[in-house]
């Protein structure tokens, strides 16, 4: 909080501090969405010779990336309200 109490010091508007906030969301999903869905893949593929071989639908393996980056930006402007109503003072005390 210190940091946007000092963008907001700075003159940044509460418009800035969201895009920063859902920028950080958005590229966190995608890092937490592109770790997992390495992770299955690779799983998939060392047990396509079991008797019941996994499969993973592209289509699924993309509705997973959307809703992962889409909770991880609810999730964020859920925290907004605190962070937009940081008074700029609290920098120089």
């Amino acid at each position: 909080l210190p940091e946007y109490a000092t963008i907001r010091a700075m003159g940044g508007t509460k418009t800035y501090l969201y895009k920063i906030v859902i920028k950080q969301a958005v590229i966190g999903g995608l890092l937490g969405y592109l770790i997992g869905i390495v992770t299955v893949v690779a799983l998939a593929y060392l047990a396509r010779n079991s008797s019941a071989s996994p499969e993973i639908p592209l289509s699924l393996a993309l509705g997973i990336g959307v809703v992962t980056v889409l909770m991880c930006v609810a999730a964020s402007l859920v925290s907004m309200n605190k962070v937009t109503s940081i008074d700029p003072v609290k920098v120089f005390r």
